[in-house]
Parts: structure tokens; C-alpha cells; sequence
């Protein structure tokens, strides 16, 4: 008693064992004469994973077996991020266009064998590895990225030596608001407005700061200007500013004849960590502009133009400090503060002393030491006039 076995595959071509007998037939095909009971098939096609089953003829009938063979994996994936998140993934040399992200950005169909990552995000070091993808399985790197070495701060965007390519715009003699877009990749503090002056630009500058969306945080009239080049104002009080987040420095001039050069930020922005300038497009375009002799929040651009306007950037604010006016009656008398010599006499004026408490001794040959104790206040002046006490030796003559 027999029967046959009808058995297609997809992908065709497949060869066929019954009982471990090669059949020396391949897929699609029937066969015959196949005694009647169970029986097991295994079917092998290069690429792909050997197929086994066990199947059952009935006398005088056809059993048919339609199969759809697994390909072996030949790639893997990769789950990537990174502390901090948001780097730019590259493989290979290949730009993924993906970023990392909590818990993981899955990569998928990553060729078996060796590979070279790279992660950049601003404000750290590139981070570069090698790792390993196993067909059919994942890999899981989360790397710790290095900020890059921030330069010593105060700092700016541009140094005081770079120059424009056109100093002075002949052609524009109106008032008009200048600005740029820039970002920080760390909290921290603006204390004032740069911008750079040619020998045209003359009459009155005032420097703002501006949120992305034109709330003015700060203002300041320029002072004390040279002929041209790098002119600086400082803020009455430091403004604080966010990581990563966009903000507006500008100046207007009362006579237009700035300097300008167009198409600067077309392709490219300014990157001297921890500032940036931005590229146009990263958020809006840059090189900003608005016609008036009043200071408005700049809206328009053109040609990506730069219109050298600056901030200077610290990282964290001095202490507080006032100052001490100090004198006596009489005068030269020496000064200590908590207990350390100031190496000066009354009457004196001594600065930087930090905000708050403090403890002031006098002395002065023939008086009696003086202490007493006084608070400086922040950006202010302590008055103190001290009276000292002389010393009163006494003498007595016994007279027997």
C-alpha cells in the first residue's frame, strides 16, 4: 500500500529528504510510490533555514504539502542612545538620520559583522566605537558623552581681532535694529552686547537682548566708543540664559552704515563652544533686521546676512561685593577685617568686599584698639567715621 506526496515551496528549488533519504528531487514535484503510513520531510535551500516536518500518506491518495521556507538572518539590529540624548547617529560613514533617545533608537537591517559608530551632538565630543551586529540578534550600546573643553569665560561668539568683510555698507545710511540668533550649550549669564562699529557708524547705539519670541530681557545704551571696531556695553545686571534654547542680540544705530556680510550664515553658522551662531534654517533664518531709530525686536532678514552683533557669555557670577569708606579721628589708624591687615590706614576706601557680615578692629598707638562689626550690601558703600579713645597712663608719687 502507497500513496504520494505533492510538496510546492516558496522559494522553489528546495531538495527533498523523506526518512533522511535524499530524493534527489527538489520543489515543486510529486512523488510517488511512497508506502502508507507516517514519514518525516526535510527540505534544504541554500540561504535558507532547513525545514523538517513529519506527514502521513493514506493508500491510493496524494498528500500535499505547501511550505514557505524562513530565510536565514543576515543582519541585525542595533539599539542605540546615549547620556545625554539627541546625538546624530552615523554608521559606516553613513548618516542615519535618527538621533538617540530614551530608552533606545532601534536600527534595523544592519549588514553581520564589524561596524564603526559615530554620535555627534553639539556641545560634546564626537564619540566613535566599533561594535559587532550577529545576524538575527540585537546589540544595545548607550555611551556617556564628554563635553567638549569650554574656553575660559567672559566669552564671545567672534574674537576681538576678526574683522569684517565689509565694515561699512555706504548705501544705507538710515536707522535701523540689527541682530543675530544664537544659542549656548550651557546655562548661564549674558552681561553685555557687542557690535562691531566702523569709522561711518557713528551717533547713538543701544544693545538689547531678546527671547526667540521677542520678549526684551535687557537693554543698554553704548558709551565711551572707539572710532571703529569692537564696541562693548555692559547690562546694569547680568541676564540669565538656557541651554539650547534661541535668543536675539542686537543694536541700533541712529545712522544705518553698519557692516554686513551677506550670505554668511547661508550654509553655516559660528560654533565657539559654548556659543553659537545658527545657521539659517536651524531656527528661522539669522542675520535679523527692522527699520527705526527706536530699538525693536528684529524680525526681517536678508541674504543670511551677518551684521556682526555679539554678546559676552560668563558661566557663573562673581560674589557680591560693596565697598567700605572708612575713617577716624584721629586718622592713620590701621585697618583689619576679620582680623586680616588691609595694609592701609584710615582714612580709606576699600572695594570688593564680599556681601554681608563682617568684623572691623582700628588700631592706632596711644588709643584703644576699636572693633565693632558692619554689613556691605551689594553694589553699595558703607559709610563708617570712628571716634578713637586715647589711652590714659597714670602715674602716683607716695610721699613718706
Amino acid at each position: 500500500m502507497s500513496g504520494s506526496l505533492s510538496c510546492t515551496t516558496n522559494p522553489s528549488g528546495a531538495e527533498i529528504f523523506i526518512d533522511d533519504v535524499d530524493q534527489s528531487q527538489v520543489t515543486n514535484s510529486v512523488i510517488p510510490n511512497i508506502l502508507a503510513g507516517n514519514h518525516t520531510l526535510k527540505l534544504t535551500f541554500p540561504g535558507y533555514s532547513d525545514y523538517t516536518t513529519t506527514f502521513t500518506i493514506n493508500d491510493g491518495q496524494t498528500t500535499t504539502l505547501d511550505i514557505t521556507l524562513t530565510p536565514i538572518p543576515t543582519t541585525g539590529t542595533l539599539d542605540i542612545s546615549s547620556e545625554p540624548e539627541g546625538a546624530e547617529i552615523n554608521i559606516d560613514g553613513a548618516d542615519q538620520g535618527k538621533v538617540t533617545i530614551v530608552p533606545y533608537q532601534p536600527i534595523i537591517n544592519i549588514p553581520a559583522g564589524n561596524h564603526t559608530l559615530t554620535l555627534t551632538l553639539t556641545g560634546y565630543q564626537p564619540y566613535t566605537t566599533t561594535f559587532t551586529i550577529t545576524a538575527g540578534q540585537t546589540t544595545t550600546l548607550n555611551p556617556i558623552l564628554t563635553p567638549v573643553a569650554l574656553q575660559n569665560c567672559p566669552c564671545s561668539i567672534w574674537s576681538p581681532s576678526t574683522v569684517p568683510g565689509t565694515i561699512t555698507v555706504t548705501t544705507d545710511p538710515n536707522a535701523v535694529e540689527l541682530g543675530v540668533k544664537f544659542r549656548s550649550d550651557i546655562d548661564g549669564y549674558i552681561t553685555g552686547i557687542r557690535f562691531y562699529k566702523g569709522p561711518s557708524n557713528t551717533g547713538t547705539h543701544i544693545g538689547s537682548l531678546w527671547s526667540a519670541t521677542g520678549t526684551l530681557l535687557g537693554q543698554v545704551t553704548f558709551s565711551g566708543e572707539s572710532a571703529s571696531g569692537w564696541q562693548q556695553a555692559n547690562f546694569s545686571t547680568p541676564i540669565a540664559v538656557t541651554a539650547n534654547t534661541t535668543y536675539i542680540a542686537s543694536y541700533n544705530t541712529s545712522v544705518g552704515l553698519y557692516s554686513d556680510d551677506n550670505n554668511y550664515f547661508t550654509n553655516t553658522g559660528v560654533d565657539n563652544p559654548p556659543l553659537h551662531a545658527l545657521q539659517s534654517g536651524v531656527d528661522g533664518g539669522n542675520g535679523l533686521f527692522e527699520y527705526g531709530a527706536t530699538p525693536t525686536f528684529p524680525i526681517n532678514t536678508h541674504l543670511d546676512s551677518n551684521y556682526w552683533v555679539d554678546v559676552v557669555f560668563v558661566t557663573t557670577l562673581p560674589p557680591p561685593t560693596g565697598t567700605l569708606d572708612i575713617s577716624s579721628v584721629p586718622g592713620s589708624a590701621e585697618i583689619f577685617i576679620d582680623d586680616v591687615d588691609q595694609n592701609k590706614l584710615t582714612e580709606s576706601v576699600i572695594q570688593n568686599i564680599p556681601a554681608g557680615d563682617h568684623t572691623l578692629k582700628l588700631t592706632l598707638a596711644g588709643y584703644q584698639d576699636y572693633s565693632t562689626t558692619f554689613t556691605i550690601t551689594s553694589g553699595q558703600t558703607t559709610i563708617l567715621t570712628i571716634t578713637l579713645i586715647q589711652t590714659i597712663n597714670c602715674s602716683f608719687i607716695y610721699n613718706q
